[in-house]
């Protein structure tokens, strides 16, 4: 369900398949007081037309926060899975599920993704 993140599709619009979040790391996650999550993977991607896997740096922003619980942390965090649904309130629930390190659950009103770091 990330097409409900705006941007999603011009971050993917240049791959053959959606990125794979297995084995994606977490590089940066940081909490603004103004109620602002940021998320940055280094994931793995098709890239077309070659077909061939390259290291892709996703971006998201997850805004208007209702809730967010997070577990552990580690020098390089790996991720198994990053999953998002909007659930029956109308929100966004995004789940980081942790292969070494962190683990996250996220809900909040929207949430967006872009290519590259800055």
């Amino acid at each position: 369900m990330f097409a409900a993140l705006e941007g999603w599709e011009n971050a993917v619009s240049g791959f053959s398949s959606s990125p794979s979040f297995h084995d994606a790391e977490v590089e940066v996650m940081e909490f603004a007081s103004e109620g602002r999550i940021l998320l940055r993977l280094q994931t793995a991607a098709l890239s077309s037309p070659q077909k061939k896997q390259r290291a892709t740096t996703l971006t998201f922003t997850f805004w208007a926060i209702h809730a967010v619980s997070l577990n552990g942390w580690a020098d390089r965090n790996i991720i198994f899975d990053l999953t998002c649904r909007t659930v029956e309130s109308g929100l966004l629930q995004i789940e980081i599920d942790g292969s070494v390190g962190v683990s996250a659950h996220i809900e909040c009103e929207r949430g967006s993704v872009r290519v590259g770091a800055s």
